[in-house]
């Protein structure tokens, strides 16, 4: 089956009608998620991952991240409940990641590391291949070699989301940095990948989660 042609770059004001999802983020979380952007449906929903094919809230229970089952609606308990966040790389709706621009999603990038660095998380776990792409480019200038690239764990030439960590005057100030997991793209959209070999993935960051809980 030929794979349909993306929709192509929409301005903001193509979909200003929708507002932005509000992160569920905390300090020191053993896992922050990050999304490309919000859907349609995910902005209309004004919850996380809310498109009725998205496989992030089934993977999410099934890996062991969390011990229930959750839909959309739970994402803002995440952080207070499971120690686990969600965020995206660029904030506004679209309805199709062809729709934004390279450009916008490598700005996205330095803006993700910032927060990153603010709320210190242990994981940090990239939804979709084209995300860890543009933390790559903004990083290094470089475009990602795919014949270098392998999902799960990462050990970027570079660190990302450092930050500076002495909260006992006894110890040292030290750099802590993120651990980086990389899993494709829940959207339904995303076919190229079966549901097992993402169950795969996902139970390896289930098994760090659980053990860091």
């Amino acid at each position: 089956k030929r794979r349909k042609p993306g929709r192509g770059y929409a301005p903001p004001s193509a979909y200003a009608h929708l507002s932005p999802v509000t992160d569920s983020i905390d300090e020191n979380l053993i896992c922050l998620f990050v999304g490309l952007n919000p859907g349609v449906m995910t902005a209309q929903k004004g919850h996380a991952f809310a498109g009725h094919t998205n496989l992030f809230w089934p993977l999410l229970f099934e890996s062991g991240c969390v011990g229930q089952k959750l839909t959309y609606r739970d994402d803002k308990s995440l952080p207070d409940r499971w120690r686990l966040g969600i965020t995206n790389i660029v904030s506004r709706p679209t309805a199709e990641q062809s729709e934004l621009s390279r450009q916008e999603m490598v700005e996205g990038a330095g803006a993700l590391e910032t927060k990153i660095s603010l709320f210190y998380p242990q994981t940090v776990c990239i939804v979709g291949k084209g995300i860890w792409e543009s933390i790559y480019k903004y990083k290094t200038g470089k475009t990602l070699k795919s014949n270098g690239f392998e999902w799960g764990w990462q050990s970027p030439p570079f660190t990302y989301g450092a930050t500076i960590v002495n909260k006992d005057s006894e110890v040292p100030e030290h750099t802590q940095q993120p651990l980086i997991f990389v899993v494709p793209s829940t959207s339904g959209r995303v076919a190229a990948y079966s549901r097992e070999m993402k169950a795969n993935l996902w139970k390896t960051l289930g098994d760090h989660v659980k053990s860091l809980r």
